[in-house]
């Protein structure tokens, strides 16, 4: 009886261990987008200089990039898991023809922190506009005084998207917090091969860097019962 109350006593600490570590970890994600978005596309950019961009005249056929950030096209709530039903071009930024390359700049009214992009691709049921969804870019945070914030992220291999289906958003997600952010300077390398346009449904952030995965919280919690039954049996 002695033995199995030890245990039991084991089992009620490394229980409690366990929810606490799971509730440390399972802070939720706010998602959030840009209050202003302005496009130099068509040019190679290396700095911000806020309010010098062309913004909504960088688009082809009135699809300007504020439509990167308004919600057009997507239902009513939404966030970064949301998967956009029958995505169309009708409610995507394009840029404009013979310019796949280019600078985007997001602008926060506040400071915000930032731990992940969101990316809804361009797709559509005419497959020039689906090329032109993004393929290769780089990210660059700017402080309030327009000073670089930590390093540059880059991906170089963006999902391409598929005509015709859902488009689910692609969420890249940064090793660390990007602090105190007013400006990201989204710099677009290349699209899929439509050669003419870049373009994409929406963009949106997140504040929350995840946490290790489950498997590595259940090994330190198996680390700590190990130690809790050594104290007992001591």
């Amino acid at each position: 009886m002695k033995e199995a109350s030890i245990g039991n006593k084991q089992n009620k600490i490394a229980g409690f261990a366990l929810a606490g570590i799971l509730m440390a970890g399972s802070a939720s994600a706010i998602f959030f987008q840009p209050d202003s978005v302005n496009a130099d596309i068509g040019a190679t950019y290396t700095g911000i200089t806020t309010g010098s961009k062309a913004g909504a005249g960088e688009s082809e056929f009135n699809r300007p990039p504020s439509r990167l950030i308004n919600g057009s096209g997507m239902p009513a709530s939404y966030d970064e898991t949301t998967t956009i039903e029958a995505a169309h071009y009708n409610h995507a930024w394009l840029s404009r023809d013979l310019q796949p390359y280019g600078t985007v700049v997001f602008s926060f009214d506040t400071a915000v922190d930032i731990g992940s992009f969101v990316l809804w691709n361009n797709a559509s049921d005419a497959s020039h506009y689906s090329e032109g969804g993004i393929n290769e870019f780089k990210i660059r945070f700017f402080d309030a005084a327009e000073n670089l914030i930590g390093s540059e992220y880059s991906d170089f291999a963006v999902a391409g998207p598929t005509d015709g289906v859902n488009l689910t958003p692609e969420n890249f997600t940064f090793s660390s917090l990007y602090e105190d952010v007013r400006h990201v300077e989204f710099e677009i390398l290349s699209n899929h091969g439509g050669g003419n346009y870049i373009g994409a449904q929406e963009i949106g952030f997140t504040d929350v860097v995840p946490e290790p995965a489950t498997v590595s919280m259940m090994a330190l919690v198996a680390g700590l019962g190990f130690l809790i039954r050594r104290h007992f049996v001591a």
